[in-house]
């Protein structure tokens, strides 16, 4: 399944040398100015650990959109975001012709985590501004879901015998409300522009996929890009 978000924020672990950069660069000078900047747009993409509950799922790649708000010199923001997070895993196996023959084929299998989520955070300031810890928390509205794609069904027009009809794609899905912690560090840019590193825990969501009660929660470690205007 192709996953957009994902994909635009591919570069992003490269948003902490970009900032190490510029405040090299800036050694000395003031930090840019954006105290009275409300609005602001981040794409994030992420390492995530799930947890043990979906073995043989255990690391996937993420990413999210996401949105805040904040009065001017507030060190209060309010956000909402949109977060997607998979992982694949291949196995082995065994299939049987028409004429009874047997025979190991791979089957793709794949995990996700679908959020909407809201919070708020708090930020400080250091280093005149360009170093800006923060912490937050808030609710999580999940989905869930596991699919297992089979090899494609295969016909052999001069011996029927060895054609091959693998069962049809299964998947399965649920929804759940959970809770979140964050925390990191952002680095000013100039012009609204800046990187930051995150830790995310989602945790308190449970799923139940094929009959099995799953803990949907997990962690993540996040590189951002964002804008504030």
């Amino acid at each position: 399944m192709i996953r957009p978000l994902t994909r635009l924020a591919l570069l992003l672990p490269l948003a902490p040398l970009a900032a190490l950069a510029a405040c090299s660069s800036l050694h000395g000078a003031e930090a840019p100015f954006d105290e009275l900047r409300q609005h602001e747009v981040t794409l994030r993409y992420s390492r995530t650990h799930l947890d043990d509950d979906f073995r043989p799922f255990d690391k996937g790649v993420g990413g999210a959109l996401e949105y805040s708000y904040g009065l001017p010199r507030s060190p209060w923001r309010f956000f909402l975001g949109l977060s997607e997070t998979a992982d694949d895993v291949r196995f082995d196996q065994t299939f049987t012709t028409g004429g009874g023959a047997m025979f190991d084929a791979p089957v793709r299998f794949q995990a996700q985590i679908r959020e909407i989520y809201a919070g708020v955070r708090h930020e400080w300031t250091l280093a005149r501004g360009w170093v800006k810890p923060y912490f937050g928390g808030g609710a999580s509205f999940a989905e869930g879901s596991i699919e297992s794609t089979p090899p494609p069904a295969f016909i052999d027009p001069g011996d029927p015998n060895n054609s091959i009809f693998p069962p049809s794609e299964v998947d399965d899905d649920d929804d759940s409300f959970g809770l979140f912690t964050t925390a990191g560090v952002a680095f000013p840019l100039g012009d609204g522009f800046r990187v930051s590193a995150d830790w995310r825990w989602l945790f308190l969501p449970e799923f139940d996929l094929f009959g099995t009660n799953r803990d949907g929660g997990y962690q993540l470690l996040g590189f951002s890009f964002g804008w504030r205007f």
